[in-house]
């Protein structure tokens, strides 16, 4: 039986790009899943490389939805059963990354302007009639 999934989550670690016996790149990670209160720990291999260049590009901590097919897993911590799921990746896409700090916004400083420069709407029309542009558009 196999399950195909559509998962979002959250890149646990840096993701460890490796190589098959064959010479075929890929890619492993572990993505946080949280839903309904409750943690899953999703253990990623991709061997598509579209989906092993974007995991490789993702930093810990950002977020992404990967595609693919998966194998339900339980793992024991601390004498509890607790489930995991081993996923295949055919499709990763990131989402917006968490590493990126947010810049605050800065209210620009207003313009001062002397009664000899006038407004920019007086300065544009100045320009455009020393460019030969004798009769602006009214707006």
């Amino acid at each position: 039986m196999t399950i195909h999934v559509l998962l979002t989550g959250v890149l646990h670690k840096d993701a460890v790009s490796r190589t098959s016996q064959n010479g075929n790149p890929y890619a492993t990670c572990t993505v946080r899943v949280e839903q309904e209160g409750q943690t899953i720990w999703v253990n990623v291999i991709c061997f598509d490389e579209a989906g092993h260049n974007e995991l490789m590009r993702l930093q810990a901590g950002d977020a992404l939805s990967l595609q693919g097919k998966a194998t339900p897993k339980v793992y024991m911590k601390d004498d509890e059963a607790r489930p995991s799921l081993q996923v295949t990746a055919t499709s990763v896409l990131p989402l917006k990354p968490k590493s990126s700090p947010k810049q605050p916004y800065t209210k620009p400083a207003p313009r001062q302007y002397s009664k000899s420069q006038g407004t920019d709407a007086n300065r544009v029309e100045e320009n455009l009639a020393s460019e030969g542009f004798d009769d602006p558009l009214p707006f």
